[in-house]
């Protein structure tokens, strides 16, 4: 998806004078992927999104103490006597486009992980229900550690690690490049002993299955690894033929084993249950399947959606940045703006408004390039910035039919135009 580039005269001669910064040009589309549970497993804490706000009442507004108040109100009418709308006019600056959203297998957005189920094989006995270790949103199960007691030559604890998944598209969409990068490493299980293990799967792969020997406890553990591949239309596959064997470490006691994760899933977490030694341990499987970009949250309903960009600016005051909203303050809505760099995030219905207001600490307005998700989960609206959360609040809006969508504009006066670039735009509903 080609970018959007937003500009007044004033800021762009400040970015290519003062900073020396070229005018910014970015191709493809690198969007966030969600590993969403979507079955009847009870719902993981997946990110620290700082302390929840209070719920929302009708008119809602910002938190004063997180950002300076302005004059007008957060949705004042916009009107032809309007500063924004002036210096709108004046600058030049129109109403951005958004290219059309692509549909079908051809533009995954984020993987879902459909069918979240624990391996129904586990190994050892557990002595009481054993613990759930899931991997973030957005991130599989790819690499281990722990270690051995070997005294009695029985694994004495382990730790997990994640990596985050993302997909860049080229060539106009024509083709996709599946990335890793770095993820969560969960909190090790067990006794710490003095005969330290680790394992990690060959980059591009995650573990989709495990082997070794257990009896009453977990003599020896080790994982394999399959590659997740994608196809040039975008569709997603994990390429079971091509294991990759890493080592089981412990003793040699116990009953072999060796299972696999159902064909076409992956691993997201691990089911264990740990105390002086490992006794139990099965995976958590799901198959990752492809959403596409939109560009309407329309009848969406008190549903769940996320949206993902990147954004290059300078601009100080609140500028607009995103938004499906018909009217100023009224209406069914929503929308996110910049107040000196931090985020205001909006979603509306009938007067009652929820408004985040995110950190000052962790801003956009600095001239570097920043990866911004907003996602609404279970009700629940959370933003973040660079992948660090800035905030959160609840979400109880029924968004019905909804206006097209805008970039770099807004119907509110105190909401000026956008200078600066925003690409890599993909709005998806859950």
């Amino acid at each position: 998806m080609n970018s959007v580039n937003l500009s007044r005269p004033r800021a762009l001669k400040f970015l290519a004078l003062v900073l020396a910064i070229p005018a910014l040009a970015l191709a493809g589309c690198e969007t966030v992927l969600g590993l969403a549970d979507l079955t009847d497993r009870a719902p993981q804490v997946q990110k620290d999104a700082g302390a929840a706000d209070s719920p929302d009442s009708a008119e809602d507004s910002s938190d004063s103490s997180e950002l300076p108040e302005t004059s007008e109100s957060l949705d004042a009418p916009a009107d032809g006597s309007s500063e924004a709308e002036a210096q709108a006019m004046d600058a030049g600056v129109p109403e951005a486009t958004v290219p059309a959203a692509p549909s079908g297998d051809a533009a995954p957005a984020w993987l879902s992980l459909l069918g979240t189920a624990s391996d129904p094989t586990t190994q050892g006995v557990p002595p009481s229900a054993p613990l759930a270790e899931t991997c973030p949103d957005e991130q599989v199960l790819v690499g281990y550690s722990g270690t051995v007691d070997t005294q009695n030559a029985i694994v004495s604890s382990l730790q997990v690690m994640c990596e985050k998944l993302t997909i860049t598209a080229g060539g106009g969409g024509a083709s996709y490049q599946l990335n890793f990068l770095p993820g969560a490493t969960l909190p090790s299980q067990g006794s710490i002993d003095s005969s330290p293990f680790s394992a990690k799967c060959p980059n591009g792969q995650a573990v989709v299955g495990m082997h070794g020997g257990s009896g009453l406890e977990m003599d020896r553990i080790g994982f394999e690894c399959a590659p997740i591949t994608i196809s040039t239309m975008g569709v997603l596959s994990v390429d079971t033929a091509t294991l990759t064997v890493l080592p089981a470490y412990g003793g040699t006691g116990g009953s072999p084993y060796d299972n696999l994760c159902p064909a076409t899933k992956v691993a997201r977490g691990v089911d264990i249950h740990a105390g002086t030694w490992v006794d139990s341990l099965d995976l958590q499987c799901a198959a990752p399947i492809g959403v596409p970009c939109t560009s309407d949250l329309s009848n969406l309903g008190t549903g769940d959606f996320h949206i993902f960009f990147s954004v290059q600016t300078l601009q100080t005051g609140q500028t607009a940045l995103l938004n499906q909203q018909s009217s100023c303050g009224a209406g069914t809505f929503w929308d996110v703006r910049a107040q000196n760099g931090a985020l205001l995030i909006e979603t509306g219905q009938g007067g009652t408004n929820a408004t985040l207001t995110t950190s000052a600490t962790t801003t956009i307005n600095d001239a570097q390039i920043h990866n911004v998700t907003i996602e609404r989960v279970a009700g629940t609206l959370s933003a973040f910035i660079d992948d660090v959360a800035v905030g959160s609040k609840a979400s109880p809006a029924f968004l019905g039919a909804l206006a097209a969508l805008r970039v770099g504009t807004d119907v509110c006066a105190t909401a000026s135009p956008f200078a600066g670039t925003i690409s890599n735009l993909c709005i998806t509903a859950r």
